[in-house]
């Protein structure tokens, strides 16, 4: 087994918990997580050696899955695509239902903001990171992040009233 593999073996499961807490599905989680790792290996001369690798990895993932999200919001209807999540959809409770299409809905309203600032979002309420890390990330200052965060929060809140 070559090094990359056994990195893939390592990573694979928070790559793919990572897709699918924002796409929401398991096959397209899949898919992003193998995509993901592709380009990863593409860009592994790229990569700075000293960094942390998963947060690496989770990035390529996180812009993997917005580039899904904003190709079918390009290709489908919003009706198009609450048929196919219908369609999809195994017998569940009541609750369950509710929440599966509040976290719809909240993906939906993601996906409809500017990039930036859906990326923001994401990875302080997905990847659960700091605004120091956001920060580090994105090579700005932290009280840029809090601005841009602040802004998005402010978006978001605009686009779940819209869809309410």
């Amino acid at each position: 087994m070559t090094a990359f593999e056994d990195l893939v073996d390592q990573f694979r499961a928070p790559v793919y918990a990572h897709a699918y807490k924002l796409l929401g599905n398991r096959e397209d989680a899949m898919d992003i997580t193998q995509e993901t790792m592709i380009k990863a290996f593409r860009a592994l001369p790229k990569f700075q050696v000293g960094r942390p690798l998963q947060p690496w990895l989770i990035r390529i993932c996180a812009n993997a899955c917005m580039d899904l999200l904003r190709s079918r919001r390009i290709r489908t209807s919003e009706i198009e695509s609450c048929e196919f999540l219908l369609a999809d959809a195994t017998p569940l409770a009541d609750e369950q239902i509710q929440t599966d299409e509040i976290a719809e809905c909240i993906r939906r309203a993601i996906g409809r903001l500017p990039y930036l600032y859906g990326k923001i979002i994401s990875m302080r309420h997905f990847e659960n990171l700091e605004i120091s890390e956001i920060a580090e990330r994105l090579s700005r200052p932290e009280g840029t992040i809090k601005s841009w965060l602040f802004r998005a929060r402010g978006r978001l809140k605009h686009e779940l009233r819209a869809l309410a």
